[in-house]
């Protein structure tokens, strides 16, 4: 076989949640944690010490090494959303545009 004939392909890695900045204009303060779940689905992140914060991570890896990290914290006071702490977010569209 020649090397000719052989092509590396190199695929980009992601791990954790998708959140586009659509997905997370739809989670309001007062939002149940069942509702959130139905959103933005299962953290990837929660600890029984601190029940109350859902911890969304997304990771992504290019071939190339270069890595972008989405994080987005959501706070709840009992059953309900309190807040949010999130990075800047891509929009569903643009973002197979953005991981190239």
């Amino acid at each position: 076989i020649s090397s000719e004939m052989l092509e590396v392909s190199l695929l980009d890695i992601d791990q954790g949640n998708f959140i586009s900045s659509e997905m997370l204009a739809k989670i309001q303060p007062g939002m149940t944690k069942e509702q959130v779940r139905f959103v933005l689905g299962t953290p990837l992140l929660t600890d029984m010490f601190h029940a109350g914060r859902w911890d969304y991570i997304f990771r992504l890896q290019k071939p190339n090494g270069a890595t972008t990290t989405y994080r987005v914290t959501v706070f709840f006071s009992g059953n309900l959303v309190d807040h949010i702490i999130n990075d800047k977010l891509p929009s569903g569209i643009s973002f197979p545009y953005h991981i190239r």
